[in-house]
């Protein structure tokens, strides 16, 4: 046995609220869907309530996520870039150079 759903249009009776789901009766659409929400529930709800609407993103989602900030000697680093560099430099030059000032000097005793 089939059995058949007659459609029937919709009246205005029959329009629910799409985030609350009270009656639509003072209800206006959504720009990106053409969703019915009371504009009470727009605007507790930040955003259309419709998944996949364009305009469904909520504004508080909307900014950016901040970074971890870096600690310890990493964020030291990032804050002195120049100066550490400038120290290896200049640890780098000293090495060299006692390379070549501090040979083995073997002590002959007569």
């Amino acid at each position: 046995m089939t059995e058949r759903f007659a459609r029937r249009p919709l009246t205005s009776a029959d329009l629910r609220c799409a985030y609350c789901h009270g009656l639509a009766a003072d209800a206006a659409t959504c720009a990106g869907c053409g969703t019915w929400t009371h504009p009470a529930c727009l605007a507790e709800a930040d955003a259309c309530p419709t998944l996949g609407c364009p305009d469904a993103r909520p504004a508080r989602l909307r900014r950016l996520r901040r970074r971890a900030r870096p600690v310890g000697f990493v964020a030291w680093w990032a804050r002195n870039r120049r100066l550490a560099v400038a120290t290896a430099a200049v640890w780098l030059v000293v090495a060299v150079a006692g390379l070549f000032l501090l040979r083995p000097v073997m002590l002959v005793v007569p």
